[in-house]
């Protein structure tokens, strides 16, 4: 990979213009020309501005932190979660964003200090808002929430079509199928009641 200096060689320009340019910084002093001609010499020597650098210049971590309630093995226990994780993995890979996950037994008071800064949180099946630090910290998204969290903002997966395609896969196989809540349907999960109700219309 190639170096900041080399880019500002090959455009004749300092290597502060190719940083600037290169972390979306002063554009508007800059004329289109020189950032057209400054990209295109960073793509065709495959620079790309170290995370650090990047970092220092736009205040940024540039790490997504993932919340799960529970402890980490559960989290790998869990079929829907690893599924979760794997597509927040492939988008964050290519927005050049690392992701660090935290569960509550890496939260405790033995390894919170070694968490590293985030510029957000994704809060995924959470049954109650996040501990206080880590709001402090950051942005907090609710993806498939147990309940909708006041004052938060939550999202949920198509729940209800995942158990109607899942209906429908069983019944093309000609298969008996059980639906098993946990709790009572009025206590359970709203991604549990909205998933019964796509089986049901399968």
């Amino acid at each position: 990979m190639s170096t900041l200096k080399e880019v500002a060689k090959m455009c004749g320009v300092t290597p502060a213009t190719v940083s600037y340019i290169m972390n979306g910084r002063h554009l508007d002093r800059m004329l289109p020309e020189t950032i057209q001609k400054v990209r295109a010499a960073a793509e065709k020597l495959n620079y790309r501005p170290p995370a650090s650098a990047r970092s220092l210049v736009t205040g940024r971590s540039e790490t997504l932190g993932i919340y799960c309630p529970g402890h980490l093995d559960d989290v790998w226990g869990d079929s829907y979660l690893v599924d979760v994780l794997r597509g927040i993995f492939y988008q964050s890979a290519l927005s050049q964003y690392a992701v660090q996950v935290a569960t509550d037994d890496l939260l405790d008071d033995n390894h919170r200090q070694r968490q590293p800064a985030v510029d957000g949180w994704i809060s995924v099946m959470a049954r109650a808002a996040v501990p206080a630090f880590i709001k402090d910290s950051g942005a907090v998204i609710y993806l498939d929430p147990f309940k909708r969290l006041s004052g938060a903002s939550c999202f949920w997966a198509d729940n209800e079509k995942a158990g109607w395609v899942a209906g429908e896969y069983c019944r093309k196989k000609g298969w008996r199928t059980a639906f098993v809540l946990h709790e009572s349907q009025k206590e359970s999960p709203t991604s549990y009641q909205e998933r019964w109700q796509g089986a049901r219309s399968a």
